[in-house]
């Protein structure tokens, strides 16, 4: 089982040994030391799995990590894709959730055949879009706050001078225009710098899905990385 710091082997394990794992196999869904790696790898059941380092494991997002090769209602491993559902299934799950749907497919023909490397370049580049576009609305907003206060500047400087021509009564018009100016002003001002914060959060969740999207390219079996990607489908919508 793996934790925060450390991966124990999962087939020592199951011999009541504790021994740190240094490897981990995404199929079998459980950590290797460097003895049973060699097994591993010469198991004509187990040879073809993708092999990756326990630190590369360890950088996967949370939930690539709990992306599993095997249904968690039947404990069968996933074999077919339901379009429908966009979901993996199992033998079991054919008969039973899925007994109805259409077009089932073979999930590791649509794992081969997904177009993994563009779709993730294109979520990259969604990523990129979005990252412009948000720096863009911060420079046009900011550029409005500096416009707002230079305008309210020349407010004052014209009321003044209208001061100085006429009566009393002007004076307290100055002051009524100027405290509907500064009301103005602090709105609008709450108002944008509320949305520059938003859109600071907005800058840090799309960093975070970069990180994870490069993340899941490099570390990721190709299954966590086709059904990682729906996930940040989602979320960039």
């Amino acid at each position: 089982m793996a934790t925060s710091s450390t991966c124990i082997c999962g087939v020592c394990d199951s011999q009541h040994v504790t021994n740190d794992a240094q490897h981990w196999c995404p199929e079998c869904e459980e950590g290797l030391c460097p003895n049973c790696l060699i097994f591993h790898k010469s198991s004509k059941l187990s040879r073809g799995h993708g092999i990756i380092s326990i630190e590369n494991y360890k950088q996967l997002p949370q939930y690539i990590k709990s992306i599993r090769q095997h249904c968690p209602d039947h404990d069968r491993k996933y074999q077919h894709y339901c379009p429908c559902h966009e979901v993996p299934c199992c033998p079991f799950c054919i008969t039973t959730s899925h007994s109805e749907c259409k077009g089932l497919q073979v999930l590791e023909e649509v794992v081969k055949t997904s177009e993994l490397s563009s779709q993730y370049e294109d979520i990259q580049q969604s990523l990129r879009d979005i990252e412009n576009n948000i720096e863009q609305i911060k420079i046009d907003r900011e550029r409005n706050l500096k416009s707002i206060q230079e305008e309210r500047s020349e407010f004052q400087n014209e009321i003044k001078q209208v001061r100085r021509q006429i009566n009393a009564h002007l004076d307290k018009l100055e002051k009524q225009a100027i405290e509907n100016l500064e009301s103005t002003e602090d709105r609008i001002k709450h108002q944008i710098a509320q949305l520059l914060s938003n859109l600071s959060n907005s800058g840090k969740e799309v960093e975070d899905l970069k990180n994870i999207a490069t993340s899941m390219t490099n570390n990721a079996s190709d299954l966590q990385r086709f059904l990682g990607k729906k996930q940040i489908e989602s979320d960039i919508t």
